[in-house]
């Protein structure tokens, strides 16, 4: 199936890779790191190889590579993400299989609520091994991943995040050239509450997916979701998430839906993905996003009076620009399902949430449950609700954010310099008295990098005028302070 256009009638782009170098602004070459003492194990093996007139990444799962978690043994996995976040996809209880987390905190590469994704790939060609996987999952944006819940020993799905939904658009076994024609997308709730579970219909992917380029297309709205397969709808539920959910491009080696025969190396071949929005959605509030620099992970409860909070939240349209609105605050019972909008504000003693967001904190509050659900709202589909927890304990490190949040991507034209501003803050959201160290990285995780031509000085880096990058290189640099650090993503234009 040869490309599609990049045009396509009633959308707008909204994201594009074709592939052609590794965008570290928008993808982490790991997967599910908080889930691993040791990165190296969840590092993606990639190339780009020239396929005619295009590039394609290829993932690659080599012989001898080790199985990804001691956690998941035997699972040998090789991949992409476009997000990544304490706590991400532990679904199930602590405790079985899910024992460990490491601090990493959150990578906000590409994730959206809604849309048209589009991905053009040839399947890996060995009739052997597991699968090969695209699919999604919400970012959990509504999670505290420094605090429990009253009464929870571990985290459980549907308390701790509603928004661990997941979509497995392709997860099709490779043991056999019927399996992997046969598409049937799974829709997983692992415990939200947005909608129940679907084994979406079957359809038969035309020719040979493991020898031929085919497209596959996912459209995502409120009202449910489709799925196509060169550009034909195929199939369709009525299942939607209403949070904004994440990409995983990701080869299995072994474990899951096949028997590994030891034919190596599996490779996936990636051409573009991209993903559209709905024209009409323009200028219309899609999502709320919380702005947390004013959010707090805790609020100190004062032995007498009152504490005050202004927590700060503002309106996305359909292609996340941020735009004019009204957001309005409610206190709610739990992190799952709460219709603002339509729903009585909860009642929590010593707890009051004005309509614009100044949350009051009594000391009587310390005498019952230590948890505060707070919901930003436009509508009961446009929302984000956070938890909250209620404290007495001593300041300690909780995150380390870089000016404007967690998306910290900026852009560079050679001869030029940019200062970076990063800034430690503790679970009460006031500024610790530690300076930031910055250092160049060859990704993420901070590992030491050079980029030709470009220096750094405290936060400010600069870029020679003769500098060989080019134009869409990415520069990484990596703060840290205290017991945290934070990664930025400087585009060279």
């Amino acid at each position: 199936m040869p490309r599609n256009p990049v045009e396509k009638e009633g959308w707008e782009l909204y994201f594009e890779d074709d592939f052609t170098f590794f965008d570290s602004s928008s993808w982490s070459p790991y997967y599910l790191r908080n889930r691993v003492d040791d990165d190296s194990r969840t590092h993606c093996d990639y190339r780009f190889d020239v396929n005619g007139e295009d590039t394609s990444l290829v993932i690659s799962a080599p012989y001898g590579r080790r199985s990804w978690s001691s956690q998941n043994s035997g699972v040998v996995v090789s991949g992409i993400t476009s997000y990544e976040h304490n706590y991400l996809h532990k679904f199930g209880e602590l405790g079985e299989g899910a024992v460990f987390n490491k601090d990493v905190g959150v990578f906000d590469g590409m994730a959206t609520k809604y849309g048209y994704f589009e991905l053009r790939m040839r399947m890996p060609d060995t009739r052997d091994g597991s699968h090969f996987a695209w699919w999604m999952i919400g970012v959990q944006d509504d999670m505290n991943d420094s605090a429990l819940l009253d009464g929870e020993s571990v985290p459980m799905s549907g308390h701790y995040s509603n928004q661990t939904g997941e979509i497995d658009i392709i997860e099709n076994t490779l043991s056999s050239l019927g399996g992997i024609k046969a598409w049937r997308p799974v829709i997983h709730p692992n415990g939200t509450t947005d909608y129940e579970y679907h084994w979406v219909d079957e359809a038969e992917i035309p020719g040979n997916p493991m020898l031929e380029y085919h497209i596959y297309g996912f459209e995502w709205d409120e009202d449910g979701v489709k799925f196509y397969v060169d550009n034909k709808l195929v199939s369709s539920s009525d299942r939607s998430p209403s949070y904004r959910m994440m990409t995983f491009l990701t080869l299995y080696a072994t474990g899951g839906l096949g028997e590994d025969r030891g034919i190596y190396p599996k490779e996936a071949f990636i051409d573009y993905i991209r993903v559209y929005k709905r024209e009409d959605t323009a200028d219309k509030p899609m999502d709320v996003r919380l702005d947390m620099t004013t959010v707090p992970d805790y609020v100190l409860v004062p032995e007498e009076g009152s504490t005050q909070v202004k927590l700060g939240a503002y309106l996305l349209d359909g292609m996340d620009r941020r735009m004019d609105g009204d957001v309005k605050w409610r206190l709610s019972q739990t992190i799952d399902g709460f219709a603002p909008a339509a729903s009585p504000a909860y009642e929590k003693p010593g707890v009051t949430l004005s309509d614009d967001g100044i949350l009051t904190v009594t000391s009587s509050s310390w005498a019952g449950n230590k948890d505060v659900f707070v919901t930003a709202y436009y509508s009961d589909n446009v929302k984000q609700t956070y938890h909250i927890k209620l404290s007495r304990d001593t300041v300690r490190d909780d995150r380390l954010m870089f000016e404007g949040g967690y998306r910290a991507v900026y852009s560079i034209s050679k001869g030029e310099s940019i200062t970076l501003n990063a800034r430690l803050v503790d679970q009460y959201l006031n500024v610790r008295d530690v300076r930031p160290q910055y250092f160049l990285a060859a990704d993420l995780t901070g590992i030491a990098g050079e980029y030709d031509g470009v220096s750094i000085e405290g936060g400010t880096v600069s870029v020679a005028q003769n500098s060989s990058l080019k134009a869409g290189d990415v520069i990484v640099v990596v703060a840290k302070a205290g017991s945290k650090q934070a990664a930025a993503f400087i585009k060279v234009e």
